[in-house]
């Protein structure tokens, strides 16, 4: 299968056919930072602590995988980050700075 996924043509359609059942996507916009995801199946909403991301980097509900995701942007690879999800649908990316994590010792 990797060989296949080495094939620019067939990771384009990975990625779409992810992305079209994905409810929603987030970029990385700080290193650290909190996702926040709607598991409306479950009835409720996970947040997610994240550190080490990178800038720029995407993420998406996608409720075909019942998960979330990260996608790989140069390869068009999806990754599975949180699974047994149950009707994943929203997702928003809240960055942390350093000031965040200053006002939380006060």
């Amino acid at each position: 299968m990797n060989q296949l996924l080495s094939n620019a043509g067939l990771r384009s359609v990975v990625v779409s056919i992810a992305l079209l059942s994905a409810s929603i996507v987030a970029f990385a916009t700080a290193h650290k930072g909190v996702f926040f995801l709607a598991d409306t199946g479950n009835n409720r909403v996970l947040k997610i602590d994240a550190d080490g991301l990178s800038v720029g980097s995407l993420y998406a509900s996608v409720s075909s995988l019942s998960a979330l995701v990260t996608v790989d942007r140069k390869t068009g690879i999806v990754t599975p980050l949180v699974g047994n999800l149950k009707g994943p649908h929203g997702l928003q990316f809240v960055a942390r700075t350093e000031e965040d994590e200053d006002s939380q010792d006060d």
